[in-house]
């Protein structure tokens, strides 16, 4: 496809990232559209999907772990195979475990945390905002 068939998307591209105010098309061509209309959201998506990043390789970390220890020893016969079915049970239960953990990220720009702008002023724009638009 020509660039200029597909609108306002460029042809080269990592990711495609649109407001929710914006054009439909730019919407629908977007791999994360920002409900709201702060700019914020951004780094908020590059925090979470950075934080997410990491959990996926430590669960890639944990599950190898058990089942690459555990299950030759079961087959070699030093182990018994009950234990080696427990601990891919344990291995997943580690996972989704890990994998909860992504709910306490913080992710929240810098500037807004530990009350660097102030709640006070952050509110005091974000009424500004909702009154220019």
């Amino acid at each position: 496809m020509s660039p200029v068939l597909l609108g306002p998307v460029t042809s080269v591209r990592l990711v495609g990232i649109a407001i929710g105010t914006g054009t439909d098309i730019a919407i629908e061509a977007s791999d994360v559209t920002l409900v709201s209309g702060h700019l914020s959201g951004v780094v908020s998506a590059i925090i979470l999907s950075r934080a997410t990043f990491r959990k996926i390789e430590q669960n890639l970390f944990w599950a190898f772990f058990y089942n690459v220890v555990m299950i030759p020893l079961a087959v070699i016969g030093w182990m018994h195979p009950v234990l080696a079915e427990i601990a891919m049970a344990t291995s997943s239960i580690t996972v989704v475990g890990n994998a909860n953990r992504l709910r306490r990220v913080d992710i929240r720009p810098d500037y807004l945390r530990d009350g660097a702008l102030g709640t006070q002023a952050l509110e005091r724009t974000r009424r500004r905002a909702t009154a220019e638009g």
